[in-house]
């Protein structure tokens, strides 16, 4: 709903894991991207696509930090479930990659725990079973980060997750 998606609109989906699949995010009107850091996931991203002939506007083995796109690309982008293993060093990176592919005013969901949820601790044991980082950051210091390169619209607190509705606001700092 934030997304606003229209057709012509190219979309970002860092992270992307199996969400092509999970949440058919190519019925969207938009042209779909993904990104993940896994050759597996694409990979089988890939061959969702072509035995669904569903059009993709392309799937890539990539880190946030490093996006194989030209500056300014998409309209939209989300990077769901992403930052929470990365330290804030890495984190301030992504934003800065996030920033350069996206258009000015161009809209992003982003999350990160909520630190002050009731069942975060039971979120990083489950994460720390499952072999996975926890890499907790304050909001006050996400949010220094996230405000020097977009504007926030909107916070949702409520859940475990703490999630970001934002705008790429060119020329604050990168």
């Amino acid at each position: 709903e934030y997304h606003n998606t229209q057709s012509g609109m190219q979309f970002l989906n860092v992270g992307c894991c199996a969400n092509l699949a999970n949440y058919r995010l190519d019925r969207w009107p938009s042209t779909y991207f993904g990104a993940d850091i896994s050759p597996a996931l694409i990979e089988a991203m890939q061959g969702f696509a072509v035995n669904h002939h569903i059009p993709v506007g392309g799937l890539h083995v990539a880190e946030v930090v490093s996006l194989p796109y030209d500056d300014g690309f998409f309209d939209i982008a989300d990077a769901i479930g992403v930052l929470e293993y990365c330290s804030l060093d890495y984190t301030e990176r992504a934003l800065i990659e996030l920033n350069r592919v996206l258009k000015p005013d161009a809209r992003m969901v982003v999350d990160i725990p909520n630190l002050d949820h009731p069942l975060v601790e039971a979120m990083f044991q489950l994460e720390d079973y499952l072999g996975r980082p926890n890499v907790p950051k304050s909001r006050t210091a996400f949010e220094r980060l996230l405000t020097s390169l977009f504007a926030i619209d909107d916070a949702d607190e409520s859940h475990v997750m703490l999630k970001y509705f934002v705008r790429a606001a060119k020329g604050k700092s990168q």
